[in-house]
């Protein structure tokens, strides 16, 4: 049962809650406040009382107007909301996951958690900014390169980059033995891999790091770096491929970081697409393939960039909601008004086409699939898809010691498509993500696939260029990678 004490902290809640929703939804009662209640008790009771609230999948979740018969038959926090998860339905696909729709709520112990870790690590983040991943530089070697390096991070800041080869890390040799000969490559001294795959990942929580890196051209560079807190900047690279007969434009996005008050984030997009409608740039590839998705606003304002004149004005969004959360969807207050396009640029592009990976989630597929009513829309892949995930949800705090993420809204295009639960469908598939070349470079193979959508002609000056690139990497083989990019989930903000 809720207490007096955490009802008040319910009231208030409501009373400003993302719109002016009237509380007559036939939700939860108020449980007898007289009776005492632990800590822990009240957050297993809030847990269900706001997944009751919130859920997508509300009508699915059974009613007990007294909380504490349905939570005190259950242990703990997490079992209480995988309970309630479960009472979603079915869904064979993500079996692994469970087996129902909602495999994506989730809470955060906030007495553990700092700052934005409580906002699944939105606008700032912790630690050095590096991702590694393994690569094969011939047929009997192997090294760990960086597959990304966080914009703003202390790495970043120090100068490294995607495609730097780690040649030790905190006097650890990282040199390693494989046999490729079959295609694939298998590490022949297992135990010296595992040691350096143990550095690689307990390095990253760690208050100091020393790495000695070599770049694509050779030089090598030795780094002292500290672990901080630092504000990120999505904006991974941008530029404009020019060939003889069109121009394309490229803009690599690591998340949807919020944009607003001009802030950088704005101001960096802002910069980037008025620079293509200033070199008349008529096809766009969007490099998403590290964006596990972020605000959903943020999303709104990169569609409104790359939308032509046909879809101008017209609906972009529109939010599958419960009856609770519905109420009032459309006033003007509302968080979850339809959302119309408003093109905010002078750049009318013919074609778009994003690069993905089964990293690129929730907010970063929105914004392809509110594309697709009204522009010529191709996807290349590394596997076969995007992630699968076209819901999203906002923070409930409980008792500031726990924030609560229920999968809240389901997000649908202006075809009223959004079941993409198993991903995107790439047009191009299995395409290599070649770690070992940087963001915006044209032979990388990911970047040359988009560019075969745009129909380009190479300037005749180029093509050396172009041969002698292809030539000095393709001995080169990805591996396994070491340290995933953090999911990010498509957030609302109260």
């Amino acid at each position: 049962m809720i207490n007096r004490y955490s009802f008040v902290i319910i009231v208030f809640v409501h009373s400003i809650f993302l719109f002016s929703c009237k509380k007559d939804i036939d939700h939860p009662t108020t449980p007898d406040s007289s009776q005492s209640r632990t800590d822990e008790q009240l957050i297993k009771d809030s847990i269900y009382y706001y997944y009751k609230l919130y859920s997508l999948w509300e009508e699915s979740v059974p009613k007990y107007d007294d909380i504490s018969k349905f939570t005190d038959t259950i242990t703990s926090q997490q079992n209480v909301l995988n309970r309630l998860k479960a009472f979603t339905p079915s869904y064979a696909p993500y079996s692994n996951y469970g087996g129902q729709y909602d495999r994506f709520s989730y809470f955060s112990d906030l007495s553990t958690t700092v700052g934005s870790n409580a906002k699944l690590k939105m606008d700032n983040n912790d630690g050095y900014g590096l991702f590694f991943q393994w690569g094969a530089i011939d047929s009997q070697t192997a090294y760990p390169f960086l597959y990304m390096v966080e914009r703003g991070s202390p790495a970043d800041n120090a100068g490294l980059n995607r495609s730097d080869m780690v040649l030790n890390l905190n006097g650890i040799d990282t040199k390693i033995v494989v046999d490729c000969s079959s295609g694939t490559c298998n590490v022949v001294d297992r135990e010296k891999y595992n040691t350096i795959l143990t550095e690689l990942r307990t390095s990253l929580t760690r208050a100091s790091m020393k790495i000695k890196i070599q770049k694509v051209n050779n030089q090598t560079e030795d780094h002292d770096l500290s672990f901080s807190t630092y504000e990120i900047d999505p904006l991974l690279s941008d530029t404009v491929f020019e060939f003889a007969n069109k121009n394309v434009g490229y803009v690599a996005y690591s998340s949807f970081e919020q944009i607003e008050n001009n802030n950088a984030n704005k101001s960096n997009l802002d910069r980037v697409f008025d620079d293509f409608a200033s070199k008349n740039v008529k096809d766009l590839i969007v490099d998403l393939r590290y964006n596990g998705g972020g605000y959903v606003d943020a999303a709104v304002y990169f569609a409104d960039k790359i939308i032509n004149s046909s879809g101008q004005n017209k609906l972009m969004l529109s939010y599958e909601l419960n009856t609770y959360l519905s109420k009032n969807k459309n006033a003007a207050s509302s968080t979850f008004k339809d959302v119309y396009y408003s093109k905010n640029n002078k750049l009318e592009l013919d074609n778009v086409c994003f690069i993905v990976s089964n990293n690129t989630a929730s907010a970063a597929e929105m914004l392809i699939n509110v594309l697709k009513p009204y522009m010529n829309v191709k996807i290349v892949a590394e596997g076969t898809s995007t992630f699968g995930k076209p819901v999203g949800f906002f923070e409930q705090k409980i008792m500031n010691k726990v924030g609560l993420w229920v999968t809240s809204f389901r997000l649908l295009n202006a075809n009223g498509q959004s079941d993409y639960w198993l991903g995107l469908a790439a047009d191009k598939t299995n395409v290599t993500d070649y770690i070992f070349t940087d963001f915006a470079v044209k032979e990388e193979r990911m970047i040359a696939a988009a560019l075969s959508y745009a129909g380009v002609v190479e300037k005749a000056s180029n093509k050396a260029t172009r041969t002698v690139a292809s030539k000095s990497v393709k001995s080169m083989i990805v591996m396994d990678e070491v340290n995933r990019i953090t999911a990010k989930g498509a957030l609302k903000i109260q």
